[in-house]
């Protein structure tokens, strides 16, 4: 981050780095293995007897239904295939609640399906898979977790205080959000009131707003945070 200061009659230095504060700004994080969950939804409760096939990321089983149980009791019988299937049991944790069956993954996969087939039962299912890991990532992949960077800057002027009225043009710049604003400062303002009037036109900035929290400290400097870090290089430059 740069800050640039620019002289204005009684200003000597507008703004002054004093310390980025930034002790890191990006660290790699690893995603964590977050196992997935599978369901298998009776829809329909069967109508007829008959064999309905269930198959479970391309391993296939089936049961056979009287066609006189309820949505619920289907779902149990569901249950109990799949924990007799030797690849279900080493791979998945298998419940009934109701009429949904969950099939959850005792370590996290990829490339799982559940699928059922109704035959001639008159039966209906439906089936969700919930993905392991996060959403666009892989468990092990590493990511980018960005830190907010916090920026500091100071106010200094000639005696402490601006001894000519003017216009200050304050140019804020991270290389996505370019903006000039306008700052009037009048004579005898101290270095706390020109800090204060440069954060007030900074955080009437909408883009500005958005991407940074701005604080007024009280004593002549400045305080920006990143309210979502991500590697920028700032640089606010006073001109006037």
């Amino acid at each position: 981050m740069n800050f640039n200061g620019a002289a204005l009659t009684g200003v000597t230095t507008a703004l002054t780095n004093t310390t980025l504060g930034v002790t890191e700004v990006l660290a790699p994080t690893t995603v964590a293995a977050v196992t997935g969950t599978d369901t298998l939804t009776v829809t329909k409760a069967p109508t007829a007897p008959g064999i309905v096939g269930l198959n479970v990321d391309g391993n296939p089983m089936s049961l056979t239904l009287a066609g006189s149980e309820t949505a619920a009791q289907t779902a149990d019988a569901i249950v109990v295939a799949l924990n007799a299937n030797t690849y279900v049991t080493t791979n998945y944790t298998v419940s009934a609640a109701g009429a949904t069956v969950t099939l959850l993954e005792n370590t996290p996969f990829t490339n799982k399906k559940v699928t059922f087939q109704a035959g001639t039962t008159g039966a209906t299912a439906t089936s969700t898979q919930a993905p392991a890991g996060v959403t666009g990532a892989t468990a092990g992949d590493v990511l980018i977790a960005a830190v907010p960077a916090q920026y500091n800057f100071a106010v200094s002027a000639v005696n402490s205080a601006v001894t000519t009225s003017g216009t200050l043009n304050v140019t804020f710049s991270d290389g996505t959000i370019n903006k000039t604003l306008q700052v009037g400062v009048t004579a005898g303002d101290s270095q706390a009131t020109v800090a204060t009037a440069i954060v007030t036109a900074l955080t009437g900035n909408a883009a500005i707003s958005a991407a940074y929290t701005i604080t007024d400290n009280g004593d002549g400097t400045v305080t920006i945070l990143q309210n979502v870090g991500k590697a920028v290089t700032l640089k606010v430059t006073v001109k006037g």
